[in-house]
């Protein structure tokens, strides 16, 4: 059994036994850089784990990074292995990331450098026994089954008679030839085609674009109900019609879509979406329109019954007819005549007693209505009004003699205390007041004067000029 080859992720080197044991102590080992290690063990994990699938388990998912990029871990029985998306990645993603879910991850080996961390970078992801397609199929369908768009409460009823019908499909597909043909057979109706792609990458704009001009044009055109119609073929060329824009197309429309799409055992979200659901394109144009054949043998189905219950009538009414010559009715108007007579009277004078009634409600009704009326007359209430108003001007006029001689005495009272604090008053007691004959600054103390100025004195009444002779201070000292 030959030894197989030592790999560069094993760093360990041959020595000889005795050579260990005669190295000196002294002697310093050769040791690798941490840098330089994992940059060896990077160049031996990343080149051979490059596009490679991964199958585990979604775990430690918390949510995506604010960033936009989403970090979580792929784990099986025994081990766990960190992994990333990158925002580019998830924006492709058919399937929502949920921890627990068992997937085929794809995506290379990576081993970050400053933290010597290795991790598996993800770039795409299906769930694990399931293609793509039936993956991205399969989360559509949930996420319009939540908001409630298969409930058969939310669908329409398709008109039994419609005036015309939108459709959409290829100008040359054998769909519409198909459908046009069965339409014909059965009852002949005006049909305005919106021709759109049916398959490849602009398939699913084209056909809910075409969908929504004849939804925004149905009340001009006079379109009673839509159909969506394509031929059969695989789930890729009926990818178009598993795509969320065709759904919502299909929801927002403001008359009945009838889809047929595929074969019979095809089922699209157009299909589950749809108001109602046809097999093929054939059975589209005969759930929206009825057979004339049909309906020309129902005609004559209700006719032949007409006839009948005519017949019944009549036969009934020559049975009866027959009944009353028997009994001698028809013999004797006289007491029938007399038997209406009574009615009528019995009749009358019912009538009679409802009118007079009818006519005492009334005036006892037109007198409590009188009654009303004359308490509510403009005149009472004018009347009223006035008498409030004479109370109130009466009262207004009081009110403002009592506050005026209020005010009067208020204005006396204060007037004897200005009086009383009066400069002029004080002067009249006896005092006076002086001032320099060039200044309007009345006199506090002789420091203001000097011999020889002129003083001003103001008595009660009078005043005079006077020239300082002298100047004492502190007289009573």
């Amino acid at each position: 059994m030959k030894t197989p080859p030592r790999s560069l992720f094993d760093g360990s080197a041959e020595v000889p036994p005795n050579a260990r044991a005669s190295r000196s102590s002294a002697d310093a080992p050769s040791a690798r850089s941490v840098s330089e290690l994992v940059a060896q063990l990077k160049g031996c994990v990343e080149p051979p784990f490059t596009n490679i699938w991964v199958a585990g388990e979604i775990a430690e998912f918390r949510g995506m990074a604010s960033s936009g990029h989403a970090y979580f871990a792929l784990k099986d029985a025994a081990s766990l292995l960190r992994a990333k998306m990158w925002r580019s990645s998830i924006a492709k993603l058919k399937i929502p990331i949920e921890t627990g879910a068992s997937v085929l991850a794809h995506g290379s080996v990576e081993l970050y450098g400053p933290r010597g961390e290795l991790s598996f970078t993800i770039d795409r992801m299906i769930p694990q026994g399931i293609g793509e397609a039936a993956a991205a199929f399969e989360a559509l369908r949930k996420k319009l089954l939540a908001e409630g768009l298969f409930a058969e409460d939310r669908k329409r009823p398709i008109p039994y008679f419609p005036r015309a019908i939108g459709l959409v499909t290829s100008r040359e597909g054998a769909a519409i030839r198909d459908f046009l043909k069965h339409l014909a057979e059965r009852f002949p109706v005006r049909v305005v085609l919106a021709s759109t792609a049916v398959q490849g990458e602009s398939a699913p704009a084209s056909i809910a674009s075409a969908i929504q001009l004849l939804s925004e044009e149905a009340r001009d055109l006079g379109l009673d109900s839509l159909a969506l119609v394509r031929g059969g073929g695989g789930m890729e060329d009926l990818a178009a019609f598993n795509t969320e824009i065709v759904a919502r197309a299909i929801v927002n429309c403001t008359i009945p879509v009838v889809t047929g799409v595929g074969h019979e055992i095809d089922t699209t979200i157009a299909d589950l979406v749809a108001d109602r659901r046809a097999k093929t394109p054939t059975d589209a144009a005969g759930v929206l329109i009825p057979d004339r054949r049909a309906l020309y043998n129902e005609v004559d189905h209700c006719w032949q019954r007409i006839c009948e219950s005519v017949d019944r009538a009549l036969d009934d009414a020559e049975s009866e007819i027959l009944q009353l010559k028997a009994t001698g009715a028809l013999r004797g108007p006289g007491a029938l005549l007399q038997r209406f007579e009574l009615q009528i009277k019995q009749y009358a004078r019912g009538l009679d007693a409802r009118q007079k009634q009818q006519l005492s409600d009334a005036a006892n009704a037109l007198l409590r209505l009188r009654g009303r009326l004359a308490a509510n007359s403009p005149r009472v209430q004018l009347s009223e009004q006035h008498s409030k108003l004479s109370r109130a001007g009466r009262a207004l006029v009081a009110s403002a003699g009592a506050r005026q001689l209020a005010a009067e005495n208020e204005i006396g009272l204060a007037a004897a205390a200005l009086e009383g604090r009066s400069p002029v008053a004080i002067l009249a007691r006896g005092y006076s007041v002086a001032k320099r004959a060039e200044s309007e600054r009345f006199l506090v103390n002789a420091d203001e004067l000097n011999p020889g100025d002129l003083v001003e004195t103001r008595l009660s009444r009078d005043a005079f000029t006077s020239r300082v002779v002298e100047i004492r201070r502190n007289p009573k000292q």
